[in-house]
């Protein structure tokens, strides 16, 4: 994008949740954290870098950072303490030639909550 111009389109969390998965761990818990991401238009937008923190205080994880797919959805795996609760953020999403602009989002956090 060169200086002066305004981006062609904006970028914004159009949908986020997170959804228990499958284990076999008698102590920890699989979950899926699903991020869309729309364009201006309110379409999915496919190829957005999406940058999230999962804040879990029983945990080591590391920020996460994917692309989205051809619909605009990226979906984070974690394995976590089963009792654990905590936080994820979206903290970044990003495009060559499109802005983010979080005050479009849908949500930006999410609590996890314990089971």
């Amino acid at each position: 994008m060169r200086l002066g111009l305004a981006p062609k389109s904006y970028l914004y969390v159009a949908k986020l949740n997170y959804r228990d998965l499958p284990t076999l761990s008698p102590t920890h818990r699989n979950i899926a954290i699903d991020v869309l991401i729309a364009n201006s238009s309110g379409k999915g937008e496919p190829g957005a870098q999406v940058t999230g923190w999962l804040d879990i205080p029983s945990a080591d994880i590391d920020p996460f950072v994917g692309l989205t797919d051809s619909n605009g959805q990226v979906v984070f795996k974690a394995l976590i303490p089963k009792d654990s609760h905590g936080k994820f953020c979206v903290v970044d999403v990003s495009k060559k030639e499109s802005g983010y602009d979080p005050g479009k989002n849908f949500q930006t956090c999410f609590d996890i909550l314990p089971r």
